[in-house]
């Protein structure tokens, strides 16, 4: 058994991270018999500081410490550092190279120096935050750029063990000089499938959400992975051939491209061809992913996206949708073209245009993807398949010198 604590930069209610990553991987290690808790730096949501719950055998806790800025950061990450020691954990997960847990973790690594055992730690990278990444995207301060930079690349160099959510960060980290027995890909996943919706469950689902019975396409999104631009040039193309077509946009963008996009469909005449939901609780998901007959990733060919792992993809083909992508990263790792999914060349978007037209006219097709989608995810990408390759890395580095000796080594 081993004894696992997450660290994580953000709350379980405000992004993804840990919500969709960590948590049901933890979930899954607790099935397998190991003993994990999550402790979360929640300066993203203060009032949950001190909250302890416990979600499925996973102990979860939120920090939030109060100060002045530059006292919380500090306070954050001796407060994760600190929580990893008091559960006198084997392995310390840090979620992402960066930030507060970055930082724990790289205090504990340096800790190696010190007589005495310590915990070894395992980085995880799902994005790449860096030069040319995340912290560049998000139009961070030129300082706050350099320090992301310096703080990914030293993690990843010299930590004990490293997850990695795409095959490309694999890449860079090897580049980066990480050594390749400590590189464990692990890719998202989800606990459980749906399976392909039935007719009577669409038809259900369109009542409920009063869609009526045009043909429906879905674009599930925060709108940072492509220009809003190409979603009304696509949508142009298709409704020209097919009128009748709605496009159900789910999701709100990081800096408010939502309301980009509703301008931009506005000019070019298109406002009564889409259907804005926008932000939907995880609760409330399924029900429109089953309302709609197919669903469109945008996914532009940036380091960005080449280095991330889209849970969303994963969420709509879990969820029994045929999926039109661009074949860009891992969409090529989740959408088998023509078994799961059809891939499109990135920045062809007469090909695209093209794609959705041939589904949105075949429903042979759609179910044939449909359960190509499902048997993919359930055969690859489950949290508790994927839960062994956190084992591996774990147990990489159960006998290294100077560590606890695990329990599950």
């Amino acid at each position: 058994m081993f004894r696992v604590v997450m660290l994580g930069n953000f709350s379980l209610f405000n992004k993804g991270t840990m919500r969709a990553r960590a948590l049901p991987l933890a979930r899954a290690l607790v099935r397998r018999g190991h003993e994990v808790g999550l402790v979360l730096a929640s300066l993203d949501a203060p009032s949950a500081g001190g909250v302890v719950r416990e979600e499925a055998g996973v102990r979860v806790q939120h920090v939030a410490p109060v100060g002045p800025t530059g006292w919380r950061q500090l306070a954050a990450t001796a407060a994760l550092a600190r929580a990893a020691g008091q559960a006198e954990a084997d392995v310390v997960h840090a979620f992402k190279p960066i930030a507060y847990a970055g930082a724990a973790g790289a205090l504990l690594t340096a800790a190696a120096r010190l007589p005495g055992p310590r915990p070894r730690v395992v980085f995880d990278a799902d994005d790449w935050e860096g030069t040319g990444g995340w912290a560049d995207l998000d139009r961070r301060p030129a300082w706050q750029r350099w320090l992301i930079d310096r703080q990914e690349r030293w993690n990843l160099r010299h930590c004990d063990g490293l997850t990695v959510a795409s095959r490309q960060l694999a890449a860079l980290a090897l580049a980066l000089g990480a050594k390749q027995e400590k590189v464990h890909y692990l890719p998202n996943g989800v606990e459980a499938v749906s399976g392909p919706p039935t007719v009577l469950a669409r038809a259900a689902a369109r009542d409920r959400l009063g869609l009526g019975s045009s043909p429906i396409v879905l674009l599930y999104t925060r709108f940072a992975e492509y220009p809003v631009a190409q979603v009304v040039r696509l949508l142009r193309q298709v409704v020209a051939v097919r009128p009748d077509v709605r496009l159900l946009v789910v999701g709100r963008g990081l800096r408010g491209e939502e309301k980009e996009l509703a301008r931009s469909l506005a000019a070019a005449s298109l406002q009564d061809s889409v259907l804005p939901a926008g932000w939907i609780e995880p609760e409330s998901l399924p029900v429109y992913l089953t309302a709609a007959d197919i669903a469109i990733y945008p996914f532009a060919d940036t380091l960005v996206n080449r280095t991330k792992c889209p849970a969303k993809l994963v969420e709509l083909l879990a969820a029994g949708l045929p999926v039109v992508a661009e074949r860009v990263g891992q969409t090529g790792e989740y959408v088998v073209h023509g078994e799961s999914g059809w891939l499109v060349p990135p920045g062809d978007e007469s090909a695209f245009a093209e794609a959705v037209l041939t589904l949105l006219s075949d429903p042979a097709e759609r179910q044939v993807l449909a359960q190509g989608a499902v048997a993919r995810v359930a055969g690859s990408f489950l949290w508790d398949h994927l839960a062994g390759r956190a084992e591996a890395a774990y147990g990489a580095i159960a006998s290294s010198k100077g560590g606890r000796r695990l329990a599950g080594a």
